[in-house]
Parts: structure tokens; C-alpha cells; sequence
């Protein structure tokens, strides 16, 4: 079979199986880049997939100076695809098998401080800064990233309908949902943002446009990842802090640990789906704690103050 057409209908299958409309377009991408790799050597066939030529595509994706963890999320979709081509007789079954797997690299998550994360909420509150709709919204909004650590994307979905009590739904990837607890002070918050919002309807967005200027249109629309990108961003430089909406998942995750929290908790705020992936993802957080701990067991400090 025609590999373009292969691709066509694998992401079909994906698409009957429930993967998101953004996990249909990164196969859509990523494949795309293999099947012009792939017709640029004279291949154009299912048949033709073989290990010597699939290495040779990773290599080349390398040379495009990707990073390590991205080659490995590379692999990874090609390798699904080339497996189910196995499965599905459209070439051989044992390819993938051969062709060799990158190696992540761990790199060290950056958090905030204490005294980053109350500069950075004195700052969102502050009504000299900000409209006080607008500092309400944005503060109750890092209350929330930092008491849940819920991804960006979570973030932005939430409907007013989703808080409910102690609790909010949330959906993750893969539009899994799950239940997760919200402390007292950030139901406050979110309270008080709603109240000055009022009225509010349970289907409407838990976060909303502002609609000033040329925007006016999509006012009360819900915001995009973009749009919160931007108001962090604005309110770094306000707070002359460097901030994101991924730095207060992984702050969150940090602050978790050293209150006590257990992996297993961990595992079901961060939305991971197995205990090892929420292993993985704390590789790192352990150099900063480390580093400061060093002030306390140097042993060149140490013996310079005898």
C-alpha cells in the first residue's frame, strides 16, 4: 500500500480509538515528515519499510537539531505506526525491533521559590496593576495551577460546572476525567472571581476572554493556550520573575513533595497514567533540593568556620 495512504488510514484508526484532535495532528505531522523522507530515497511503499532505512530517518531527524527527548517522542509515533502496519499485513512485523531507540536525557525541571510565588500572587493582585476582574481571574488562576498542578491545557478546558464543592473535574489527555480536591483558600478565590463575573452559567468557560480593543468579538469566549501564555508572560515581566503555566505544575509537584505528599497522590493530581511516568517526571527535582541543602553539609564551609 501507498504509504501516504497507509498514514491516512492509521490516523483513521487512532481517530475510532478516541485519541485527541491534537494527538491525530502530531501523527499527522510527524508522519508526514517520514513519508517525504521516505519518497525523497524512491520509497513509496508499506513493503519498503525496513530497519536500515527507518535508522536512517531518525538519523536524519536528528541532523535537524532536535533535542533528545523530542527524537524520543518522534520514535515513538513512527514506531506505532510501523507497528501497525506489522499487525495489519502492510509490511513485515518484526521492523521496529531493529531500528534502534533514543535515549531521553533528564534535564532539570526549573521550579519557582517561596518568595517567587508570593511576589508573583502580590503582583496578580495587585490592584494598581491590574482591573480588579482581571487580578482576580489571574490570581485565582495560579492559586489553582499551584495547588493542582494541572496541565495547561486542563487548565483552559475547565467549565464553571467542573467546581463542585471540594472538588474539581478535570479532563486530561486523552479525555480521560478525574476528580481532583481544591483547598479552601483557592475555592475562595475562584469564588470571589466568579462573583465579581456574575452572572455565570455552569456551561460557560471557568476562564473567559476579555474582549478589549479589536478583540471585543470573542469577549467571554473561552481563552486558549495562547492567551494565558501571554498574561504570564506579562505578569513576569511585571514581577520581574521569569514564570509559565508549566513552571507551576512542576512548582506544585516540588512544594507536594516536601509536605509529604505520596507518589501515588502524585500520580492522580499530575494525571499520569502509571506510577513510573510520575517516577520520571520527578528525575531532577532532587538536584535543587540537594543544592540547597549543601550550604548545611559542605565540608569546606564547614571546616573554614573552625
Amino acid at each position: 500500500m501507498d504509504i501516504n495512504k497507509a498514514i491516512e488510514r492509521f490516523i483513521s484508526t487512532r481517530y475510532a480509538k478516541g485519541c485527541t484532535e491534537h494527538t491525530l495532528e502530531t501523527y499527522r505531522q510527524e508522519l508526514r515528515v517520514m513519508s517525504r523522507y521516505l519518497y525523497g530515497r524512491g520509497l513509496n511503499e508499506t513493503t519498503e519499510l525496513e530497519p536500515d532505512v527507518l535508522t536512517d530517518f531518525l538519523a536524519s531527524y536528528r541532523d535537524r537539531g532536535v533535542s533528545a527527548n523530542t527524537l524520543v517522542s518522534v520514535h515513538r509515533r513512527f514506531s506505532t505506526f510501523v507497528k501497525w502496519c506489522g499487525e495489519t499485513e502492510l509490511s513485515r512485523a518484526d521492523i521496529m525491533q531493529r531500528v534502534p531507540r533514543p535515549k531521553a536525557r533528564e534535564f532539570i525541571r526549573r521550579v519557582h521559590t517561596d518568595e517567587e510565588v508570593r511576589q508573583l500572587l502580590k503582583t496578580a493582585f495587585d490592584g494598581r496593576l491590574y482591573h480588579p476582574f482581571d487580578g482576580l481571574e489571574l490570581g485565582a488562576m495560579l492559586l489553582l495551577l499551584l495547588d493542582t498542578g494541572l496541565r495547561l491545557g486542563e487548565l483552559v478546558s475547565l467549565n464553571v460546572s467542573d467546581i463542585s464543592g471540594e472538588t474539581i473535574r478535570v479532563r486530561g489527555k486523552g479525555e480521560k476525567e478525574r476528580l481532583i480536591a481544591v483547598s479552601e483558600p483557592v475555592r475562595q478565590a475562584l469564588g470571589d472571581y466568579l462573583k465579581l463575573r456574575h452572572p455565570v452559567f455552569p456551561d460557560q468557560p471557568l476562564w473567559v476572554n476579555r474582549g478589549y480593543g479589536r478583540n471585543h468579538q470573542r469577549r467571554g469566549t473561552r481563552i486558549t493556550d495562547r492567551a494565558v501564555y501571554q498574561r504570564l508572560r506579562r505578569l513576569g515581566t511585571a514581577a520581574g520573575i521569569s514564570t509559565s503555566p508549566h513552571r507551576w505544575r512542576h512548582t506544585f509537584t516540588v512544594f507536594a513533595l516536601r509536605q509529604g505528599a505520596s507518589m501515588k497522590a502524585l500520580q492522580l493530581f499530575l494525571g499520569h497514567s502509571s506510577i513510573e511516568t510520575t517516577d520520571n517526571y520527578l528525575r531532577g527535582f532532587g538536584y535543587q533540593d540537594a543544592a540547597r541543602e549543601h550550604k548545611l553539609f559542605s565540608p569546606v564551609a564547614a571546616m573554614m568556620h573552625h
